[in-house]
């Protein structure tokens, strides 16, 4: 396993752990708050997903063999 694959894997529990833990700020104990937790849950999911189509392309095609 090397240091992308690490990235992707700690990317989508930060990313999914903030957005989850937004939902539950804005419900109990602030809505701002709550909604920019939310929204930087979802950049660092967003930025990881991405990361992770690009590392997928690289394993994929890098070599030209398909």
């Amino acid at each position: 396993m090397n240091v992308l694959e690490v990235f992707i894997i700690l990317g989508s529990i930060i990313g999914s752990a903030l957005f989850f833990g937004g939902i539950l700020w804005a419900i109990f104990i602030s809505i701002p708050t709550g909604f920019n937790l939310v929204g930087y849950g979802s950049a660092v999911v967003i930025i990881t997903v991405l990361n992770a189509l690009i590392y997928y392309i690289w394993e994929v095609y890098h070599d030209n063999k398909v």
